[in-house]
């Protein structure tokens, strides 16, 4: 049965020989079209150089305009923010806001730490891509946005703790008012004792200390969080960074990491002694109407700040994905272009 398989395997090539001698075409000729193919080939792939030098200039030309949109978009949008921070710092209740001043203060320092908490998701973003290489731009890129979100991270929380120093403090105030004097009276022959009764000045003392002592006790138990959580960070890193079977990456976004991390804890503690004491505000009282319209006004300013900032999100990940085009193409020229360096002598 083998010896038949071999007969017949002998027979094809004995006819395939057959065949190309019949149709004319020699081993020669074959020799040839192979030279004239790659030839064709060598030619093609040299026209391609312009055709994608082109290519990639395009898409660079889009990755400078997305970028110049996003740094206006950015602009505007710290703009209207540090105006919100400057007019909320100056202000402060009245007897006739109340509260209301404290708490729209307060509610402001919740979406500055919303803010923070979305730039540190999309740092942390950004450091697995790096750490993973499953991103076509290249790492340098990557780690220059990680700065400038660590950058808006700094900000959010200065812009937190620059309201929380705007608190009104507690006053030396007197609780007593005397609402009418004494007066003497025939039947007793003697005297009424003075009216008195609890003023107004010292009921919103104590509600502008209630509220000073609540967001200040919040802001420093956040520090004292964040003290915690940066002494973790840096003795987990120190501990990292002594595995000798690290890969250079891996290595080198630790000792970043670790270094930022120190950096972050002195500032903590930095900003902890600064806000264990804090001196006197230099703030105006607002009546209850002002006090209406600026909560009506921030209201408005945090809706538009959500739609900006969600909008300066989605241009960025557009951004990066021209990014990642452009980064391939250029990897795809320089390929080629080596390529024809190796070859263009044979």
């Amino acid at each position: 049965m083998t010896l038949n398989l071999i007969a017949k395997t002998a027979e094809c090539i004995r006819g395939s020989k057959v065949a190309l001698v019949r149709s004319g075409v020699s081993a020669m000729m074959l020799t040839s079209l192979a030279a004239q193919t790659k030839e064709i080939d060598m030619e093609a792939r040299k026209r391609s150089i312009p055709v994608l030098e082109k290519h990639l200039e395009e898409r660079n030309q889009r990755v400078e305009t997305i970028g110049a949109d996003l740094k206006k978009l950015n602009a505007r949008i710290e703009t209207e923010i540090d105006g919100l921070i400057k007019k909320l710092s100056g202000v402060k209740d009245s007897e006739e806001s109340n509260q209301r001043i404290s708490l729209v203060k307060i509610r402001a320092m919740k979406g500055l730490g919303k803010s923070a908490r979305r730039y540190q998701t999309k740092r942390n973003d950004l450091l697995r891509e790096i750490r993973e290489g499953r991103s076509e731009i290249p790492n340098e890129i990557l780690e220059r946005d990680a700065k400038v979100f660590d950058e808006h991270i700094a900000k959010r929380v200065s812009q937190i703790l620059e309201l929380s120093k705007s608190f009104t403090q507690e006053e030396d105030v007197e609780k007593y008012e005397k609402v009418d004097g004494g007066s003497y009276y025939s039947p007793g022959l003697g005297w009424n004792d003075d009216i008195e009764q609890i003023s107004e000045e010292w009921r919103q003392n104590r509600r502008d200390r209630v509220m000073d002592h609540k967001q200040q006790r919040e802001v420093l138990e956040a520090l004292e969080k964040s003290i915690e959580r940066e002494q973790n960070y840096v003795k987990s890193f120190v501990a990292r960074l002594k595995n000798k079977q690290l890969g250079n990456v891996d290595r080198r976004l630790m000792e970043a990491e670790l270094n930022r991390h120190k950096a972050l804890l002195q500032t903590r503690l930095d900003q902890f002694a600064e806000m264990s004491e804090v001196a006197k505000p230099n703030t105006n009282a607002v009546s209850q109407e002002d006090a209406q319209d600026l909560e009506h006004s921030l209201n408005d300013a945090a809706e538009d700040l959500r739609r900006d900032i969600d909008r300066l999100f989605f241009e960025y990940a557009g951004l990066n994905r021209e990014r990642g085009k452009a980064a391939s193409i250029a990897k795809n020229l320089e390929a080629r272009k080596k390529w024809l360096k190796e070859h263009a002598g044979e």
